[in-house]
This record gives C-alpha cells, sequence and structure tokens, in this order.
C-alpha cells in the first residue's frame, strides 16, 4: 500500500492547506479574489471558440523534460567553475526562464546571457544549408516570432534575475566575458563551427557546452556536422547525449570531479 502523502490529520499542513476544510478555504478563496474569477470567465467564454487552445496550458518547450533535466544537472555541476551561462538561439524564451527559475532556487550565482538575432536565420546561412547541404529553403524560414521586447517581457513577467538579452548574429558576436556554461541552439552549420571557435577559446576549466540538434537526418543537422568537425579537429571524442546533445567539456583542474 503506498503511503498516504498528505494525511488530514498532520499538524505541520494545518486547516485550509490538505486539511478538513481545505476545499472550502481553496472555494472561498477563488471566489473572493477578481483575477481568478477573471480567469474563469475568460476560459468559460472562450471555450466555444477556436481560441480557446491559448487559455490553457500546453508543452512550450522545445527541449523534453530528459532534456531540461540534463541542462539543470549541468547547471549544478559548473556551480563554482568561473564565468556566465549564454543560451544561443533561445526563440520566445521558454528554456531561459525555466534555467533561471532553477539558478535562483539553487542558488547559483551567475549572469543569464540570452543572445539571438531574433529575425531567425540570416540569409547567408540559409543559403548556405540549401546549396551546399541540399536543405530545402521552406525548412528554414521560422523562429521570427519573438523580439528583445518580448523576451525581456517574458523574463520581467516570470521573475528572472540576472539575464540579459542581447539582439546579435553569433557569428559576429564578442565574448568577451569568461562562459561557465553555453547551451548552443542555432541549428545550422555556418553559426553553429563559428559559434564554437568562439565559447571553447572563453570557456573556463570545468566550464560545459551543449549543442543541440545533433541528431543526423533532419533539416537542423548543420549542427551535428559543426559539432563533429570540431570534436575532430580538438582530437575530443565525440559525447551524443539524450539522443541530440552534443557534449563539450573543458578538462577542469586535476582536483575537480567529473559527473558526466
Amino acid at each position: 500500500m503506498l503511503p498516504v502523502l498528505f494525511p488530514q490529520d498532520d499538524e505541520r499542513y494545518g486547516e485550509g492547506h490538505f486539511g478538513r476544510d481545505g476545499g472550502t478555504s481553496m472555494r472561498r478563496s477563488i471566489f473572493t479574489d477578481p483575477k481568478t474569477m477573471a480567469s474563469i470567465g475568460v476560459r468559460s467564454l472562450l471555450w466555444y471558440t477556436p481560441l480557446r487552445r491559448f487559455t490553457f496550458y500546453r508543452y512550450w518547450y522545445n527541449f523534453t523534460p530528459e532534456h531540461l533535466s540534463f541542462f539543470v544537472n549541468c547547471l549544478n555541476q559548473i556551480r563554482e567553475v568561473p564565468g556566465d551561462i549564454y543560451e544561443l538561439g533561445c526563440a520566445n524564451g521558454h528554456t531561459a526562464v525555466f534555467l533561471n527559475q532553477h539558478l535562483q532556487s539553487a542558488g547559483i550565482d551567475k549572469d543569464y546571457y540570452c543572445v539571438d538575432t531574433f529575425d531567425g536565420f540570416t540569409k547567408e546561412d540559409t543559403t548556405f544549408e540549401v546549396k551546399h547541404r541540399g536543405k530545402a529553403p521552406r525548412n528554414l524560414g521560422g523562429f521570427r516570432s519573438n523580439s528583445p521586447k518580448g523576451l525581456e517581457y517574458t523574463l520581467r513577467r516570470n521573475r528572472c534575475k540576472r539575464t540579459f538579452c542581447v539582439k546579435a548574429n553569433v557569428e559576429n558576436y564578442d565574448f568577451r566575458r569568461p562562459i561557465a556554461f553555453c547551451l548552443l541552439d542555432v541549428a545550422l552549420y555556418r553559426p553553429t563551427v563559428t559559434a564554437l571557435d568562439k565559447i571553447w577559446d572563453r570557456l573556463s576549466p570545468g566550464g560545459l557546452a551543449v549543442v543541440s540538434n545533433c541528431k543526423p537526418g533532419n533539416c537542423f543537422d548543420g549542427a551535428m556536422q559543426a559539432y563533429d568537425e570540431f570534436t575532430s579537429k580538438l582530437a575530443i571524442q565525440p559525447r551524443i547525449l539524450h539522443d541530440r546533445l552534443g557534449l563539450l567539456e573543458k578538462q577542469p583542474e586535476p582536483a575537480q570531479a567529473l559527473l558526466f
């Protein structure tokens, strides 16, 4: 028999919190909160329209729960590594919010930089994919739905701290600060291969970089080609984890233990 997770007679929870009066207290708070009542009213009205899909939760992440869990483990590992955190290619900021919340809850004291063109892929990069990698142009026109203003609002609304939005092409961006962790999610070959050289130079000993889309046979597998070429150039053993995450680890100081 499974244990009772929230015993009603446990004094730790008290009245109104999973207790005997919990249901009544919850109903009372719902009907006395104007925001809650307004939310219920809007959902009820929109239920009979196509707009209802925007009023109920849906899974917005471009990563699986396993990927997100892996990123959390990476952040835990680089807690004491000097440097900041970079997310290159942040789309609408959902992963940035998730990881920033973990930084706050875990007490990891680092700045978080979100770098994106906010205009989708560049013409030069998509042209290279079409001419030299045989990709279809119709698959290379996305990621244009956000803006620096929109991302800043999302981060602010979710109470993210020490976050910085940077509108830039990673191929031209100057990484001047040490890096402890970088999530590289720019998909195409040219921006990925250029960014890897820049990131590696700034990656602190013990730091980690993760390249997304390292999976063959899809429209964004240019990232995998760049990752394979980079690891071959540095004579590093490629490490593809969780189906499509390419891991890079800067050799730490001898006394620091590795988790991966």
